[in-house]
Formats: C-alpha cells, sequence, structure tokens
C-alpha cells in the first residue's frame, strides 16, 4: 500500500441520521461563538494560541480541514445532503500531558432538537477483537487499517449485529 493511498470507512449507525437527527447548525453555531467570545478577552490569549496550535496539529496530521479545501465534488456533496449535522468542539486543557496539553475534543453527545445526537445513533459495543494476534499474525497493511478501526469506532463487537433499539 503506497503512502497516499487511504480507507474510507462508514459510521456504524444503528439508526438512519436523515430520520433521527434534525439540523443543528444554529446550535453548533452557538457553542462556536461561546468560544469565541471567551477566547476574545486579551487575558485568554494563551488559551487562544494553544487552541490555535492543536487544531494546526488536526490539520497537519489530516484529521481536519477547511471545507473550502476539499474537492469540489465533495464540497458539493456536503452542501446539498439532507443530513447537515455539525459536530461542536470545545477545548480541553490536561496540564501534565507534554504531547499534547491543550486538545480539541468534538462533542458528538449535543442532541438536535429531535432529541437525538450523533453518538445516540451510533452502534456501541466492547473489545473482543484480539488485536495483538492480528498484528502478530498479519503485519500488513490491513491490520494496521484494522487497528486504527477498532480505536476510532472505541472497538466495537463486530461479531454480532447491532439491532436498532430506538
Amino acid at each position: 500500500m503506497s503512502s497516499t493511498s487511504s480507507t474510507t470507512a462508514t459510521l456504524p449507525f444503528i439508526s438512519d441520521p436523515a430520520s433521527r437527527l434534525a439540523p443543528n447548525k444554529y446550535r453548533a453555531m452557538k457553542v462556536y461563538e461561546q468560544q469565541l467570545r471567551k477566547l476574545s478577552n486579551p487575558v485568554n490569549k494563551k488559551d487562544k494560541d494553544d487552541i490555535l496550535q492543536s487544531e494546526a496539529k488536526l490539520q497537519q496530521l489530516g484529521y481536519v480541514d477547511y471545507i473550502k479545501n476539499l474537492p469540489p465534488d465533495v464540497q458539493k456533496y456536503l452542501a446539498e445532503h439532507q443530513t447537515q449535522n455539525f459536530i461542536p468542539w470545545r477545548a480541553v486543557w490536561k496540564g501534565n500531558s507534554v504531547s499534547t496539553p491543550c486538545r480539541i475534543v468534538f462533542d458528538a453527545s449535543q442532541a438536535t432538537s429531535s432529541g437525538y445526537s450523533l453518538n445516540d445513533i451510533l452502534a456501541k459495543g466492547k473489545n473482543n477483537l484480539n488485536l495483538v494476534a492480528i498484528c502478530i499474525a498479519d503485519n500488513t497493511s490491513l491490520s494496521r487499517q484494522a487497528l486504527l478501526c477498532c480505536t476510532f469506532y472505541e472497538c466495537l463487537n463486530v461479531q454480532q449485529p447491532y439491532e436498532s433499539s430506538i
């Protein structure tokens, strides 16, 4: 696998986002504006610098990007998609962390006006995979992808399908 290739995974929904999530741009913007107000105070200059550095690190690692930097077809898809759901963020500081004293935390638990949040309609589970054995048995890019996917989805139990409980 070349260093420029990528893997795309879909979120493990247990309910249809289009029917469960209401547009939440207004609520997400309120959280964002609250963050901006707090950081506009000159007393909070160091906090602002920490947040900008944290966000720059996320961009540098390719985890986030501005919509304007995405390919035109992706921009169009996002603009026209029926489910317009935004994940608000907040900054969190951990003073004893050397590598990431300030990090941006995305809050997918904020409910939309329908009463459901993104977290509410995502599958949850526990780790039933023996990732050490997988990685030892086959140390290929596929193993690394399995490890990344398992980490990202909090090691979902892939052995049993989830029933919709909502």
